[in-house]
């Protein structure tokens, strides 16, 4: 898929992600799931947006272009990946919240159990 699929309406993106098949290669090894639920965050105006104060060190990569991977940390223990969407220097991204793992077809609900199974940490955020 290419950057310009990100670089359209947020809520749109989020939608259309919905039954797309996501892949996470290390090494040799391969980790497909297919994606069941999405969360949009657009705009300053957006206060559950970690840009809705402004752009800080921590969520400096929801402003880069659009197709930018965005992990962040919650609570100290759970990573959260996000595409980021719409245009550069502009906050938008979606939240990847659950997924069907391939091929045994098992579900994970919640952000932090989606990266855990695929294997997303913080290294990859940017």
């Amino acid at each position: 898929m290419d950057k310009k699929f990100f670089a359209r309406d947020t809520r749109r993106v989020a939608r259309e992600l919905l039954g797309m098949e996501i892949v996470r290669k290390i090494g040799k090894r391969t980790i497909r799931a297919v994606i069941t639920e999405t969360e949009a965050y657009k705009d300053f105006s957006d206060k559950a947006s970690h840009a809705s104060r402004g752009k800080t060190l921590r969520n400096a990569p929801m402003f880069g272009p659009p197709g930018t991977i965005y992990v962040y940390l919650i609570y100290g223990m759970y990573w959260c990946l996000n595409i980021v969407t719409e245009r550069k220097d502009y906050p938008a991204a979606v939240l990847i919240r659950g997924i069907k793992m391939l091929p045994d077809g098992s579900q994970i609900y919640g952000p932090g159990r989606v990266c855990r199974a695929l294997k997303i940490t913080g290294a990859l955020s940017g």
